[in-house]
């Protein structure tokens, strides 16, 4: 039995679902290239063949399942090159592993024991992933993170077009990735019998008791303000992609590698991988940080201040 979540669709046991949703293998977040990908193709024969006939749904379910099994072969193969020095993270990584290693084994068990005469049925959604049921096996058409799932569909897209005619399948116009903001270095002011502030253009302003270790402190502020405004591009990236934003839902997890952040956007699962220089040290996302995103998003032009920076630098050392 498999589960039909994006961000828990391993295995059917709730302790094996705890472990995978906060360990994946890392991707840098500005390796994300498959953000510009043509819309709608994927979601458009998914849901056309949810009526198709029992050779094309057979077609669909070998290449699907076949592709599902490659990409998270692939996120189990890149593993392999994971060398956390921490003892924690590496008990994280090797029980990783064994988790996905058994949800592969039972998904290469149902691809081996799939015949034509199974019974298929492909349920799609508008907010969330395509499921396949062979023989009411529920397998999420959905890989182990954005970039990865893209690909996926591609391919799968690609194969059961080589198969069958699919000229109803219009692609719409790829559009151009959404580009990074590019900000000034922020000022340092001094504050009558209220230490220093720093502000940098995009509405951050730092409250700090001293001048005391000015450089670290800048350092500290241009790092955290850099990890957001990586944050929000691909944010906006997903966005532009089709992906659900859900501010309620997003969270921030380290993964196994003990460096990669894992930021789920959606109730769903969706996530993006990065690599923070600063964020990945504090305890949490700070809600003022995501509240700071979701305007920006907006088009508004929101003002953070930060009274505890004093904290947070220490926090980041």
């Amino acid at each position: 039995m498999f589960l039909t979540g994006k961000y828990t669709h391993l295995m059917c046991s709730s302790a094996v679902i705890a472990l995978l949703a906060c360990v994946q293998p890392s991707h840098a977040g500005s390796e994300i290239t498959s953000f510009n990908k043509p819309k709608g193709v994927f979601q458009t024969l998914t849901t056309d063949l949810s009526k198709a006939n029992q050779l094309e749904l057979y077609d669909f379910a070998t290449l699907a399942l076949k592709e599902v099994i490659a990409v998270y072969e692939s996120s189990y193969q890149e593993s392999h090159s994971e060398q956390p020095q921490k003892k924690e993270a590496q008990l994280k990584l090797a029980r990783w592993r064994r988790g996905l290693r058994s949800f592969i084994d039972q998904l290469i068990t149902l691809q081996n024991t799939m015949s034509y005469q199974n019974k298929f049925d492909l349920i799609t959604t508008p907010s969330g992933p395509a499921v396949l049921y062979i023989n009411d096996n529920p397998v999420v058409l959905s890989g182990p993170e954005i970039a990865k799932a893209n690909l996926m569909e591609q391919n799968i897209v690609e194969g059961f077009c080589l198969l069958h005619d699919c000229s109803v399948y219009r692609e719409t116009p790829v559009e151009e990735p959404i580009a990074a903001e590019k900000f000034s270095t922020g000022t340092w002011h001094l504050m009558h019998r209220q230490g220093a502030r720093y502000e940098t253009p995009d509405g951050f302003i730092f409250i700090f008791r001293t001048l005391d270790q000015r450089e670290a402190k800048q350092q500290f502020c241009e790092t955290l303000v850099q990890d957001l405004r990586l944050f929000l591009t691909h944010i906006k990236r997903a966005k532009q992609a089709g992906y659900i934003i859900d501010w309620q839902s997003i969270t921030i997890s380290t993964l196994h590698d003990d460096k990669t952040e894992h930021i789920v956007i959606n109730g769903e699962g969706d996530y993006l991988s990065m690599d923070f220089k600063s964020l990945n040290k504090l305890t949490q996302l700070d809600n003022r940080f995501i509240k700071w995103a979701e305007r920006r998003m907006a088009g508004e032009n929101p003002v953070v201040t930060i009274t505890d920076a004093d904290r947070l630098w220490l926090q980041s050392q």
